[in-house]
């Protein structure tokens, strides 16, 4: 009779005509501890890039990222990555190398990049209230997203919290998720916000205004400019 979608997982729905010579398909046990409890999520980018332009999820060569970034894609969930640079990019975005380090500007620049990621992240996938968003990033990516983030609503989930770079790296084979069928996933913000990556390559880039320390948004800034 056809299946349906339920988040990153798919059922099949049983034909019930000759429900009475059937044996029922056993239920399926999801395994415990592989099923996201999260909506999104954030990495960050890293030193190490190529040195001609890629899709951003290709830019970055650390070993760190790639862990970051395959922990991202096994979930299931929709994710992006926070760029000292652009801000908040999807992983198929094209990005030239650059040299720009967050740790290494101002306070007030870091305040302005905050809402400037948050904004745009509520722009492409909708309201934040209520969602869970995981970041994978060291303390000054996350303190400059927190409070902006926190502001619309979302609630910051910080696995690595007090990790050191060695037993970040360890962290990931331990935990990678895997994508499993749920049939009792709420799907409020993880399925339907899989559309935003078309949009985010739709929309004109944001500039930023460095002198200033804010978000300059053009006139003609559209979602579908």
């Amino acid at each position: 009779m056809g299946s349906r979608f339920f988040g990153s997982g798919r059922c099949s729905i049983v034909d019930v005509e000759n429900e009475d010579t059937r044996t029922p398909p056993p239920a399926v046990a999801e395994p415990s501890g592989t099923r996201p409890k999260f909506d999104l999520v954030l990495v960050s980018c890293v030193k190490s890039k190529l040195a001609a332009p890629a899709a951003a999820k290709d830019l970055y060569t650390s070993s760190l990222f790639k862990k970051e970034r395959g922990y991202a894609e096994r979930s299931g969930r929709p994710w992006f990555i926070l760029s000292a640079e652009h801000g908040l990019v999807a992983p198929d975005e094209w990005l030239a190398p650059y040299e720009r380090y967050l740790a290494d500007t101002t306070a007030e620049f870091r305040t302005a990049w905050g809402a400037w990621v948050a904004a745009r992240l509520e722009l492409l996938v909708g309201p934040l209230t209520g969602m869970e968003i995981e970041v994978h990033a060291s303390s000054t990516y996350l303190n400059a997203v927190r409070p902006h983030l926190e502001r619309l609503g979302a609630h910051l989930l910080d696995p690595l919290r007090g990790l050191d770079m060695g037993q970040c790296l360890a962290w990931y084979p331990a935990d990678a998720c895997r994508r499993t069928p749920s049939l009792s996933r709420k799907t409020s913000h993880s399925s339907s916000s899989l559309h935003y990556v078309p949009l985010m390559m739709r929309c004109r880039r944001m500039s930023f205004s460095l002198r200033e320390g804010r978000p300059a948004i053009p006139p003609a800034y559209t979602a579908g400019g």
